[in-house]
């Protein structure tokens, strides 16, 4: 689902299915990743879409930090 930065720079997901979410945030914390705590600031779970997902909040002040996201998100590849 995510890739590396192998072919460059990829953007950050939309929405993720909220199994894979889930599955992120367990490797997050097995793996005692710094600041792993993020995704749930930048993401936000949505019941009502089917299957659930997890939806980015987008917030003009915070698009400076995306970046930083992705190099937490490209982390898990390599953790997994």
């Amino acid at each position: 689902m995510l890739l590396g930065d192998r072919y460059g720079q990829t953007a950050l997901l939309r929405t993720i299915p909220a199994v894979d979410f889930e599955l992120f945030c367990e490797v997050a914390k097995d793996k005692l990743v710094k600041n792993g705590h993020l995704l749930h600031t930048w993401y936000e779970y949505d019941e009502n879409a089917i299957p659930p997902t997890y939806v980015f909040k987008v917030r003009s002040w915070q698009l400076h930090a995306a970046i930083y996201l992705c190099l937490i998100i490209s982390k898990f590849l390599y953790c997994v």
